[in-house]
């Protein structure tokens, strides 16, 4: 699919983040998820069988955020290049700009839920997400730091916590899943 490249004048700055907030979670996989193993899902979507790199679309969805008074979007991310994430999350984040909408968007970091990535892979990951998506006023701040989100999955001790304190070197405000014990 195409790049979409969206200018936007005059917009407005958005007001600062405080706590708390409300959430929702945001996956940008369409159409590529609307079969899952060769099959077709069970559920039509009001939308219909959308495309998630599509304006009106996303628009809709802003829209939608901003109705249910939806603070921090909170988008599946799973690395550079996955789920045409190069065009998707500047879409989100252009769109949101461009309704002057006053949600703001987080990713979520779904790496961690599947592998134990290392603190380096973790830094060069931020360093990407700083580079490429959290440095506009459209990324969710909490306190002047850019919000990541982080999918954890069986993890029975800190190392998770760990790990993600060496990386983000208190830049970034970092939500974990919580675990027991």
């Amino acid at each position: 699919s195409a790049a979409v490249t969206v200018t936007v004048d005059n917009a407005v700055e958005p007001p600062p983040l405080t706590l708390p907030v409300r959430g929702a979670f945001y996956y940008p996989w369409f159409p590529e998820t609307w079969t899952v193993g060769g099959q077709p899902i069970h559920y039509q979507p009001t939308l219909g069988l959308y495309d998630s790199s599509s304006a009106p679309v996303v628009d809709n969805h802003i829209n939608a955020l901003d109705h249910a008074k939806i603070d921090i979007g909170i988008v599946s991310w799973w690395g550079p290049g996955t789920h045409a994430e190069a065009v998707r999350v500047p879409l989100l984040l252009d769109r949101t700009r461009a309704l002057s909408s006053p949600l703001r968007w987080a990713v979520y970091y779904e790496q961690e839920g599947s592998a134990d990535p290392t603190v380096a892979q973790i830094q060069s990951d931020l360093q990407y997400l700083m580079s490429n998506y959290a440095g506009g006023p459209e990324y969710a701040r909490v306190a002047g730091k850019p919000v990541v989100l982080v999918y954890s999955a069986n993890d029975v001790s800190c190392d998770v916590a760990d790990r993600w304190k060496l990386a983000s070197e208190g830049r970034w405000y970092v939500s974990l899943k919580v675990f027991s014990g």
